[in-house]
């Protein structure tokens, strides 16, 4: 029984070198054009509707993981992810790379309703 352990520590340290230190949730799309913070806000009725990809770090988070704040040199903007598969398990500080629509609420407020996310 004692020669086991090993092998389960071996194998385990095996698949750990083997991942590239990234979660992903959801399922990205190759063609979604990556944008900028400052270039949705600014242009947010251009890009209502319509799928973007951003890249930044998590600066807040709800506790339960349903939306969080992404941040690049530009800004910072909402990512909502209720009413999708993903919750995010807290990760503030993380870089992440999101991709969803970006909707426009009857206020102006701008927001992406996520799709996938990478937290690395």
């Amino acid at each position: 029984m004692m020669h086991t352990r090993p092998w389960i520590t071996l194998t385990l340290l095996a698949v750990w070198a083997c991942t590239d230190g990234n979660e992903e949730f959801g399922r990205f799309t190759p063609s979604t054009p990556e944008v900028r913070v400052d270039d949705v806000l600014e242009k947010a009725s251009e890009y209502d509707g319509k799928p973007v990809r951003l890249s930044g770090k998590i600066s807040r988070e709800c506790p339960s993981g349903c939306w969080f704040y992404a941040e690049d040199a530009s800004g910072e903007i909402r990512v909502e992810l209720a009413g999708t598969d993903i919750v995010l398990p807290q990760r503030v500080g993380s870089d992440v790379t999101v991709e969803g629509k970006v909707t426009v609420d009857d206020d102006g407020v701008v927001q992406i309703l996520g799709s996938a996310v990478r937290v690395r």
